[in-house]
């Protein structure tokens, strides 16, 4: 454009003096005053014309110039395609959604930002974007009681920054209350979504969480510290347990007096008679001399008779405390299986040590 400019103003300046330069070599005398005479007149007609025709050239350029810059805009803008068209509120799965759309492109989209400007007014910039006039005639949107957004004003911003023309959309929120704002992935070629989430509800839900927190510990520190008491309680039983079992063991030793003499009563309640005779011949004239060998201690047999009232299906022998050895040695030799059973203080009885009760399967 600047050696265009340039060349022309070389070529009028030298078509303007070209008349007079050339006057230096023209002979002016009376016979040819006449010839140049008719020749700045007609240099003058040429003048004219060329001017003429250069003004519109000129104004022809100008408004070219006009009509090109804004077609370049708008094709580059076109190229760009973020187009906004239509704002509007929705809601998905009880949230509230503020829905931009429009003829967008998503990869020019990834610096949306949202900034919070007091309790209940946000600046969302959207960068690359022009707003339709044709879908949005108004600088500003009102919406419904019923929606969380009061109103929106819509900005406008066209920059150049070097070869480029930046273009951004400002949309000034303001909400009935505070919420918290978020762009919800993925952008569409139509739809931005901005979720607004109740700073309220938000609260709610981090204090639930903080309590549920606070549960959780007081209840893994209260099931700490049964733990911990059960293992003192057990720890302590435990130790409680060993000392009586040594104490027992320490009495039972210190208490212990091998016995000299083994008082027996042997009754028959087989339902079969001469049963516990037959058994204390067997006993005290059989082997007699065997047990009190073996035993270390006199056999005496004190009782001999039948049972009253009860029948007993097996052989049963009841002992008295030190007499468990001498019970077994008895049922080693008694035929049949017995039963080994202490003497409790129902059964107890002065001055019998064993008692035998033979069952319906001694023989």
């Amino acid at each position: 454009m600047s050696s265009l400019i340039t060349a022309t103003g070389i070529f009028n300046a030298v078509f303007l003096l070209w008349p007079f330069l050339c006057m230096e070599d023209c002979d002016i005398s009376s016979n040819k005053t006449k010839q140049y005479d008719e020749l700045i007149h007609q240099w003058g007609k040429g003048m004219i014309k060329l001017l003429t025709r250069k003004i519109f050239l000129w104004v022809f350029f100008l408004v070219g110039v006009g009509m090109v810059a804004p077609l370049n805009a708008q094709q580059k803008l076109a190229s760009q395609g973020n187009i906004i068209k239509r704002v509007s509120t929705s809601s998905q799965k009880g949230a509230s959604i503020l829905l931009i759309r429009g003829a967008l492109v998503p990869g020019q989209l990834s610096d949306i930002s949202i900034v919070k400007k007091g309790a209940t007014s946000y600046v969302i910039s959207i960068p690359n974007a022009l707003i339709d006039p044709e879908k949005i005639p108004k600088s500003s949107q009102k919406f419904s009681l019923r929606d969380p957004i009061k109103n929106i004003n819509f900005t406008e911003s066209i920059q150049e920054k070097g070869d480029d023309v930046v273009f951004t959309v400002d949309l000034e929120v303001e909400t009935r209350k505070e919420f918290k704002l978020g762009l919800l992935k993925p952008i569409t070629s139509t739809t931005i979504r901005i979720k607004l989430d109740d700073m309220e509800m938000i609260a709610k839900k981090e204090q639930a969480a903080e309590e549920k927190t606070k549960e959780k510990k007081e209840s893994e520190e209260k099931v700490r510290q049964m733990a911990t008491k059960k293992k003192e309680e057990t720890q302590m039983k435990s130790r409680r347990t060993t000392a009586k079992a040594q104490k027992t063991v320490t009495e039972v030793l210190q208490q212990y007096q091998r016995p000299s003499i083994m008082q027996l009563s042997i009754i028959n309640a087989s339902g079969w008679a001469k049963r516990a005779y037959k058994l204390s011949v067997f006993l005290g004239r059989e082997k007699k001399k065997d047990i009190e060998e073996s035993l270390g201690i006199k056999l005496d047999i004190v009782n001999i008779s039948n049972a009253k009232n009860d029948r007993h299906n097996q052989s049963t022998i009841y002992f008295r405390d030190n007499f468990l050895k001498p019970a077994l040695f008895l049922a080693r030799l008694i035929p049949g299986e017995q039963k080994l059973v202490p003497i409790s203080s129902k059964r107890k009885r002065l001055g019998v040590d064993i008692e035998i009760y033979l069952g319906m399967d001694f023989k």
